[in-house]
């Protein structure tokens, strides 16, 4: 019949017109923009890191404590509430040491840049609580002065498939000489695999 032959001439709408904003946030999986939050886990938890690092190396120091240090992070989305200050991600994690020196957890928040992708930066400030010495005499273990210290990171990363980061993780714990003298403070160096969700 003629109305069916002008019903096939009608050009078909575009799927997109007829998307909720839920469906349209399950199509962005399938993009590759490492920088978009796809699917946080839990509805807040935006990626997870993992690694094994050289525990105190001798940069900002004297190296003094020995092993390596299993490290575990988590990343959350950024509240609303940070984007005054460039939208930080909190995140929360662990250096565990693998001889019994000294291991760490600590919390935070980090900012990331891509100045090349899928290369990118970040740095990430916070406090850092351990299970190490504040005051000692021992040859090979730190004064840290102070339970509770600051923690600077500074990582360079690399992604691929949008979802999977390689990157080389270096940090640094210490109390800046606010809490007495003894401040020797500790470093880690090594390298981290992500997962963005």
């Amino acid at each position: 019949p003629a109305s069916m032959r002008v019903a096939a001439a009608e050009p078909a709408e575009s799927p997109s017109k007829d998307l909720s904003p839920d469906d349209m946030q399950v199509a962005a999986l399938h993009t590759d923009d490492p920088e978009y939050v796809r699917d946080p886990l839990l509805g807040v938890i935006a990626e997870m890191r993992g690694g094994i690092l050289y525990h105190d190396p001798p940069i900002f120091g004297g190296s003094k404590e020995k092993g390596l240090d299993f490290d575990f992070e988590t990343r959350f989305t950024s509240p609303d509430w940070l984007s005054i200050i460039g939208s930080p991600r909190p995140l929360i994690g662990a250096h565990i040491n693998d001889e019994g020196y000294t291991s760490q957890i600590f919390a935070g928040i980090a900012w990331e840049w891509w100045f090349l992708k899928p290369f990118y930066v970040d740095f990430s400030f916070g406090l850092a609580a351990h299970d190490g010495y504040i005051d000692t005499e021992k040859l090979h273990r730190k004064s840290l002065g102070s339970r509770v210290l600051f923690r600077e990171g500074l990582e360079l990363g690399w992604n691929f498939y949008g979802r999977n980061d390689i990157n080389v993780l270096f940090d640094h714990v210490s109390h800046g000489n606010m809490f007495g003298k003894r401040n020797e403070g500790m470093d880690t160096l090594g390298i981290r695999y992500g997962y963005r969700f």
